[in-house]
């Protein structure tokens, strides 16, 4: 029994030395990060205010701007000048302002309407894609993803504009179709719809060339004009892979019913020449039926 008491004795006296050496460790709040410092050896903000100030300098993102700054909160950080919260803060603070900066100078860009400048909005936009790529800014964040929406319009509408919306014919060699130049040409003037009603069309609208380039009357005039072309050149096309080829039962037929879609689709434009060229395209006479023809005549 009196073993037992010692036992019980040496246990409780043994946990209390242990408690009392390790209780910090066990029961005081541990820094939320190993750098992290008990307190901010920096006034937070003063250091918001010089980021706030430098960006207030510069007309637009500056990557140079940014490299300085972060290269200052880094150090700062190496050093335990900052506490988990502070360095939260003065992060945050660089974050908030140089997405500011670059997204607002992208959108003065984009918006310019005395002098704008195609070059300028490509420029703004790439230095928001850098700081997205600095900073590891998700696609979430709701400034980058509206100029990254506009940019995207942006881009399209031009594209369209700039394009000549030529209508080629390309002849399937396989399947003898073809797409029609009706469809061709509706395509184009639905896309120009698409732009037109878009809610973003409102943004780009006061570009140079941009309005005209997707209005009805402009497409219906440059997409009319090429009808002549695409038939003339699918004619051309239809007629160039027979002539390679020798003829027989099977082709006839298959001509013979180009021949009726084509004329179904009421074109005038290289119908007279594909004409010609189904009546000259006949399997050849064998040469028993011309002896007998021979000798009919004589």
């Amino acid at each position: 029994m009196k073993i037992i008491k010692l036992l019980l004795l040496f246990v409780v006296i043994a946990g209390g030395i242990f408690f009392a050496l390790n209780w910090n460790s066990m029961f005081a709040p541990a820094p939320m990060e190993k750098w992290a410092a008990s307190k901010d050896e920096l006034n937070i903000g003063d250091e918001c205010n010089k980021i706030r100030t430098k960006w207030a300098a510069c007309e637009g993102w500056d990557e140079s701007v940014y490299s300085n700054i972060r290269s200052d909160i880094d150090q700062s950080k190496a050093m335990g000048l900052f506490s988990y919260e502070g360095y939260n803060i003065v992060n945050n603070c660089l974050q908030e302002t140089a997405i500011n900066k670059a997204c607002n100078s992208y959108l003065n860009a984009l918006g310019n309407k005395s002098s704008f400048s195609h070059k300028a909005v490509n420029n703004c936009y790439k230095g928001v894609k850098r700081l997205k790529e600095l900073e590891n800014i998700d696609g979430s964040e709701p400034r980058i993803k509206n100029v990254e929406e506009l940019h995207n319009f942006y881009t399209k509408v031009k594209k369209f504009v700039d394009s000549r919306h030529s209508i080629t014919p390309s002849f399937n060699t396989t399947t003898y179709k073809w797409e029609s130049f009706n469809k061709k040409k509706d395509n184009i003037h639905k896309s120009g719809r698409y732009y037109r009603e878009n809610r973003l069309f409102k943004n780009v609208e006061h570009i140079d060339g941009f309005k005209e380039g997707i209005s009805e009357k402009y497409l219906e005039e440059v997409t009319s004009a090429q009808r002549k072309k695409f038939y003339e050149d699918l004619s051309s096309q239809i007629i160039s892979h027979f002539k390679a080829l020798e003829p027989t039962e099977e082709l006839i037929a298959q001509l013979n019913d180009i021949y009726f879609e084509f004329n179904k689709q009421e074109e005038i434009y290289g119908f007279s020449e594909l004409s010609i060229f189904k009546v000259s395209y006949k399997m050849p006479e064998k040469e028993d039926e011309q002896e007998e023809e021979e000798e009919n005549i004589w």
